[in-house]
């Protein structure tokens, strides 16, 4: 799978990161495969991981949280098109889901048995 994380936050450039492997782990850490210098951001804030071929997000115990679509989340499911928020960055994510992920929403209605945390 071959994400890509475009950052739309309102304070800085756009900038864009591909990922072509997952899982990978953002963090402030240098060691992070996605190292971001930002002091809201944790050491080691978060996992992205490839889940029935959508896009999984897992927070890490980070101290400032993690943001889907503005909402706070543990674990969750993404979708082509959602926002990452993570520190003070946030990002579009996108990526080319499968027709198998597509008609599994279609066909139960259901995004994710993951939990996501209000």
């Amino acid at each position: 799978m071959k994400v890509k994380l475009i950052r739309i936050d309102r304070w800085s450039p756009v900038w864009e990161f591909t990922l072509e492997r997952l899982p990978a782990v953002i963090g402030r850490n240098r060691n992070a495969d996605i190292a971001i210098d930002d002091r809201w951001i944790s050491p080691r804030h978060g996992e992205l991981s490839e889940i029935d071929s959508r896009l999984g997000v897992r927070d890490l115990q980070s101290a400032h949280g993690t943001l889907k679509n503005g909402r706070p989340v543990r674990d969750s499911v993404f979708r082509s098109g959602d926002t990452l928020t993570i520190g003070n960055r946030r990002f579009r994510v996108t990526y080319r889901e499968s027709d198998d992920a597509r008609d599994a929403t279609w066909r139960t209605g259901v995004e994710s048995s993951l939990l996501e945390v209000e």
